[in-house]
């Protein structure tokens, strides 16, 4: 786990969805940003971001050649993608997505969780590929528009109920 501690002593880390989600309903934790879907039921769910995905792929990967990417490139490739049990209902979704495109990764590797780990995995990987919305990729890597492409929405969540929720609302 990633975290920083700010001057005024708000602390920020990087955790799962599932994480996320659970410490939110305890009130350990103060609003959360996750990829949907996800199962929020009572808790605030407010869309911060929607941005297409696209191909993420060695530099030295077949694709890396091309403009764009369609779902038949992807054929025979492995997907690169973070446990389930961290974000499940976003990772269902993407994967139903892939298949109502037409496309059913050769296999689903479960990426590590560190950015390190999973960009070496992707440089190094041989015939696999990851689904993400445009960033600027690692060295050696490159980002490829996906055509007819799955949208990602991110949302900032929090308990209604949160001392602070009126707060939480205006970052909005």
């Amino acid at each position: 786990m990633l975290s920083a501690l700010y001057s005024d002593g708000a602390e920020i880390d990087d955790l799962s969805a599932a994480r996320q989600l659970e410490l939110l309903r305890r009130g350990a934790l103060d609003a959360g940003l996750l990829a949907l879907p996800e199962d929020a039921d009572g808790l605030r769910v407010v869309v911060v971001s929607e941005r297409p995905l696209g191909v993420l792929v060695s530099d030295a990967h077949p694709l890396a050649r091309l403009e764009d990417v369609g779902w038949d490139d992807l054929a025979g490739l492995d997907l690169l993608l973070y446990e389930r049990k961290l974000a499940p209902g976003y990772h269902d979704a993407l994967l139903a997505d892939c298949a109502a495109a037409g496309w059913r990764p050769a296999h689903v590797r479960a990426g590590p969780p560190r950015r390190s780990l999973f960009v070496a995995e992707l440089r190094h990987g041989g015939d696999v590929v990851a689904l993400r919305p445009q960033e600027e990729p690692a060295e050696g890597l490159r980002w490829l528009p996906l055509r007819e492409a799955p949208v990602v929405r991110h949302a900032l969540v929090w308990d209604p109920a949160h001392e602070f929720s009126d707060r939480i609302a205006a970052l909005i």
